[in-house]
């Protein structure tokens, strides 16, 4: 079995996925609040390049596929949870609503 090449400079690999994972959730909310994109579509559309990515990295282990890799999965990390939590959020938000209702008509 060949040994895994040795990737120089991996801290510039963890900075590139954090800076990535950090900007796209601003585009991603504001597309969320104008309503043309869905938690649905977005997750689904979201991990379709994480797939596309780790397949690129895994065929062509150079330094530029791990960089391109790192930002493509970093963005899909900010695409996933600022969709995933907002969509708990108002999840969350409609059961209170439905037992604020269920109450006063109790109480009624």
């Amino acid at each position: 079995m060949p040994a895994l090449p040795v990737f120089p400079g991996p801290r510039y690999t963890v900075d590139d996925l954090a800076l990535s994972s950090t900007l796209t959730p601003l585009l991603v909310v504001r597309l969320r609040d104008q309503k043309r994109i869905t938690a649905g579509s977005g997750m689904s559309v979201g991990l379709a390049p994480v797939a596309a990515g780790t397949v690129l990295l895994a065929s062509a282990p150079q330094p530029t596929t791990l960089y391109m890799a790192t930002v493509v999965i970093g963005a899909v990390i900010g695409i996933t949870t600022s969709l995933g939590f907002a969509h708990l959020a108002a999840s969350a938000e409609r059961r209170g609503m439905e037992t604020a209702i269920a109450h006063s008509k109790a109480l009624a």
